[in-house]
């Protein structure tokens, strides 16, 4: 028996399975990241082969750790402020990162930056967090690929194993509880949380 309003080739969503359309998804025309120069083919190679194991090493000591990997961004492109606080991670392109100063991001969080990512003084990158700014065109058969700038500001907090999609502002001192999924910007002085992320209460700081 089929619910009301659906036929053999209709699932409860209402969706035609019978379809063919779905067969125009060509993954094998996918065109990737596009033109890149010389200069960026070298060290995008150079980075993942050796400086991402650097960065990435936990023997280097907390103090010394942070220095070595600033240095390290900075040697591959990124713009990184003062006393930062740079624990291991991935990072994808660092050319496409901008810390400001007193930064802090977590160990285990990835910045996979096809395009600009940028974390303002005193904003919070915890644990396991995901600052995602690739993505997909879903209308597209070939599956081709959508950049988009994704800006922490100053004073935000990324909370631990938190999802941030292409194109999102976390604005200044806005809080991203842990385990959200952020696919819209966070206004200041807030705390949102969930899937999807949803504000939940302003923040207030003690005097």
């Amino acid at each position: 028996m089929l619910p009301l309003g659906c036929n053999s080739n209709t699932n409860a969503s209402g969706l035609d399975e019978s379809g063919s359309e779905w067969r125009q998804i060509d993954l094998s025309k996918f065109t990737g990241v596009g033109a890149l120069s010389c200069k960026d083919r070298v060290l995008d190679k150079l980075w993942r082969t050796v400086g991402q194991r650097i960065y990435r090493c936990s023997l280097l000591g907390f103090s010394r750790g942070n220095q070595v990997r600033a240095a390290l961004l900075r040697l591959f492109g990124a713009t990184v402020g003062t006393n930062v606080v740079l624990r291991p991670c991935e990072i994808t392109t660092p050319r496409n990162i901008h810390i400001g100063n007193h930064a802090w991001i977590g160990e285990g969080a990835v910045l996979y930056s096809l395009a600009q990512i940028e974390i303002g003084d005193n904003a919070c990158v915890s644990q396991h967090a995901y600052l995602c700014t690739g993505s997909h065109d879903v209308t597209d058969p070939f599956f081709g690929l959508v950049k988009r700038s994704i800006v922490v500001r100053a004073g935000a907090w990324v909370c631990a194993n938190t999802f941030v999609g292409p194109g999102v502002t976390v604005y200044e001192g806005a809080v991203a509880a842990a385990g959200s999924v952020v696919v819209r910007d966070l206004p200041a002085m807030s705390v949102s949380g969930g899937n999807p992320c949803v504000f939940i209460k302003k923040r207030q700081l003690r005097a």
